[in-house]
C-alpha cells in the first residue's frame, strides 16, 4: 500500500505543481501565449468533466469487482491498478484543461482544471478500508 500511496502522491503533486507553474506564467506574461480562442475553453471544460467522472466511475467499478476471496496480494494488485488508472484519467483531464488554458492565456481556467483534478484525486486517495488485505 505504501508504494501505491507514493505513486498517487506523485500524481497529485505533479498536477498541482504544473497548475501553479501555468498560472504563474499566464499571470506574469513570461511566455507568448493566447493563441487559442478562449471560447473553446467552455468545451474543454465539459470534456474535462467527462474525464473526471470517468476516472471516478472506472476506479469504483474496478474496486467493486475485486474478488474478496482472492489472496491479499492479488486484491492489492487489482486495487492498485484501479487506483492508478482512475488517478491517471483524472490527472489527464486536469492537465488537458491546464494546457489549453495556457494556450488561451486564461489563469482562471488553468486553476479550475488543475484544482478540480487535484480535489478528485485527493477524494479518491488510496485507503486500506477500500480493500480488505487482512
Amino acid at each position: 500500500m505504501r508504494q501505491l500511496r507514493i505513486i498517487w502522491a506523485a500524481l497529485v503533486v505533479g498536477t498541482l505543481l504544473y497548475t501553479v507553474l501555468v498560472v504563474a506564467v499566464t499571470l506574469t506574461g513570461v511566455a507568448d501565449i493566447g493563441t487559442l480562442d478562449p471560447a473553446l475553453l467552455n468545451y474543454a471544460g465539459a470534456a474535462v468533466m467527462v474525464y473526471l467522472v470517468a476516472g471516478v466511475f472506472i476506479r469504483r467499478r474496478m474496486i467493486a469487482n475485486i474478488d474478496r476471496n482472492a489472496p491479499p496480494e492479488q486484491r492489492l494488485a487489482a486495487y492498485s491498478t484501479a487506483t492508478i488508472l482512475g488517478a491517471g484519467l483524472t490527472e489527464g483531464g486536469g492537465m488537458l484543461l491546464v494546457t489549453l488554458a495556457l494556450m488561451a492565456g486564461s489563469a482562471t481556467w488553468a486553476l479550475t482544471g488543475g484544482l478540480a483534478s487535484v480535489v478528485v484525486m485527493v477524494i479518491g486517495r488510496p485507503n486500506e478500508a477500500d480493500v480488505d488485505l487482512g
